[in-house]
């Protein structure tokens, strides 16, 4: 319960039903739920109040490969689903709202917490190669389609609120991000047999 973002990832109707309940647990996570590198504490037990974020370079080079400054320490291991799935869930926050008020509220931090995810990608190719926690109290380790449809998930709804917010450039980067996503889910992570 709480503000256990994997939680409220798979609890869709709240959001529907209750706006202003899903809003509420979106400014706990927005505002004093992140740590300094962007991840979205799974469980905001005590407010970050003080948080310096990372300066963090996203964006695309001449050769329209990703460039991703600075990597993520290698030994954080994040709830992963629960990341991109209160990306997902704020974009609905979002579109739930008569106005911007709510994005531009939290716009920085939200983009804080999609980088965060693309530095665990590392590579831009759209999957997470990284050993992260998932729901399920475990740990999955390599890319996988579970997490990976939800990171993509992530990429396409924050490249709509960029366009919104008038970040094209980065918009175009995070579609580049999930159209590789996109296909490398289907060609590496799936064998023909079910689809």
């Amino acid at each position: 319960g709480g503000t256990f973002t994997p939680q409220w990832v798979y609890i869709q109707a709240i959001g529907r039903l209750f706006p202003a309940i899903a809003r509420n647990a979106r400014n706990v996570n927005f505002s004093m739920g992140m740590t300094d590198e962007g991840y979205l504490i799974d469980r905001t037990i005590k407010a970050n109040t003080n948080r310096k974020p990372v300066k963090v370079t996203i964006k695309l080079d001449s050769n329209n490969q990703v460039v991703i400054e600075p990597p993520l320490d290698p030994k954080i291991e994040p709830c992963l689903d629960g990341q991109c799935g209160t990306i997902i869930n704020v974009y609905r926050e979002h579109l739930m709202t008569p106005d911007k008020k709510f994005l531009k509220k939290h716009w920085a931090n939200i983009k804080d917490s999609m980088n965060f995810a693309i530095r665990m990608d590392g590579d831009g190719d759209g999957l997470i190669h990284r050993p992260h926690q998932v729901a399920y109290d475990g740990k999955f380790f390599g890319a996988n389609s579970m997490v990976g449809s939800m990171y993509v998930g992530a990429l396409l709804c924050t490249e709509q609120m960029a366009l919104e917010m008038g970040e094209p450039e980065y918009a175009r980067c995070l579609r580049v991000i999930a159209d590789r996503g996109a296909k490398n889910i289907s060609e590496k992570l799936w064998n023909g047999e079910y689809f």
